[in-house]
């Protein structure tokens, strides 16, 4: 496996991120390594398959060996690791805790910390659970009033991530956190739009268009939630944002890209 300065290693969600690493280690002169298991959660304690198993078994042995390698950014479908799993032996254990999955992923932090590998973790993302670019894009196209919704409630994303939200956020040792929510959510909405345009591919991953927010905390290694003022900044482009996604009209997106396209 080639060396570079920092791997990226997950799933699908890990080559969804790799646009904003590239930009931000191009900056600096770096080189990054994208290390995937598509459909494959980052642990090897238990995941959704025994090749899930094997093959991040192999990746994280893989970038382990990695001499010039001193940054691993850890990035996945959060939603996976409700999936039903099984154990190296092969035998089924349906949806783990979120004990057990705490403890998993602190065990994949952990060989890579101590091996001398600094780690971000990158926290959950909403779910529209539709396809917004396709759905959004053709009620556009057609002039139709959106009955789709371009924002969900922040109580339905606690519900779903709080409590790995709140773990990435509070990270243990020198792990660093980068959260996508601050970026989309503010106290009461998160939206699945920003400055009219969708930023998500489908119903799970972010487009190429979202990918230039996460490039500055990817850059800085920001630990996000860590100081009162990287807060306020981040509260008030979540509120900014989630604010001008409820204003937003169909009618005001297909004048924008009339005009665009004029």
């Amino acid at each position: 496996m080639e060396d570079a300065d920092l791997a990226l290693i997950g799933n699908s969600h890990a080559q969804m991120y790799a646009p904003a690493i590239e930009r931000a280690l191009v900056k600096r002169g770096m080189h990054r390594l994208l290390v995937p298991a598509s459909g494959c959660a980052p642990i090897v304690e238990y995941n959704i398959s025994g090749e899930c198993l094997a093959m991040t078994r192999a990746n994280i042995d893989a970038v382990l060996a990695l001499k010039r390698t001193k940054v691993v950014v850890i990035a996945f479908a959060w939603a996976k690791m409700k999936d039903n799993m099984v154990d190296p032996t092969g035998n089924a254990v349906g949806q783990l805790s979120w004990e057990q999955i705490r403890a998993s992923l602190q065990a994949t932090i952990d060989r890579f910390e101590k091996a001398g590998k600094q780690v971000i973790l990158v926290g959950p993302i909403p779910r529209p659970g539709y396809d917004v670019a396709s759905v959004v894009s053709r009620e556009i196209a057609f002039g139709a009033r959106s009955l789709s919704p371009l924002e969900q409630t922040r109580a339905e994303f606690d519900s779903q991530f709080g409590d790995a939200e709140a773990w990435t956020r509070n990270q243990p040792g020198g792990s660093i956190a980068i959260l996508p929510s601050t970026k989309f959510c503010d106290a009461r909405h998160c939206g699945f739009l920003v400055d009219g345009e969708p930023v998500y591919a489908d119903d799970n991953h972010l487009s190429v268009y979202a990918m230039p927010l996460f490039s500055g905390p990817v850059r800085r290694g920001d630990r996000c939630g860590a100081r009162q003022g990287r807060q306020r900044r981040s509260a008030r482009a979540g509120a900014l944002t989630s604010a001008r996604t409820r204003r937003l009209t169909d009618r005001a997106i297909l004048a924008r890209r009339a005009r665009r396209a004029g």
